[in-house]
């Protein structure tokens, strides 16, 4: 199990796309891989979210 809290915080746009590329091929791989971000709108295009926090509250 990975655990990743905002692996893309204050970095650029191209190194984001890399990191994103890396966690879906450990993903596919049957990797389980959990990232923890607060920038969820930039995040749904790269990951597959299962659980998604609002607020304290969960939602998934």
């Amino acid at each position: 199990m990975l655990i990743l809290d905002e692996p893309t915080r204050g970095i650029d746009v191209g190194a984001k796309y890399e990191i994103y590329t890396i966690i879906n091929r450990l993903a596919d791989a049957g990797r389980c891989v959990i990232v923890i971000s607060s920038e969820p709108a930039r995040t749904p295009g790269h990951v597959r979210p299962h659980l998604h926090g609002v607020r304290g509250a969960h939602h998934g």
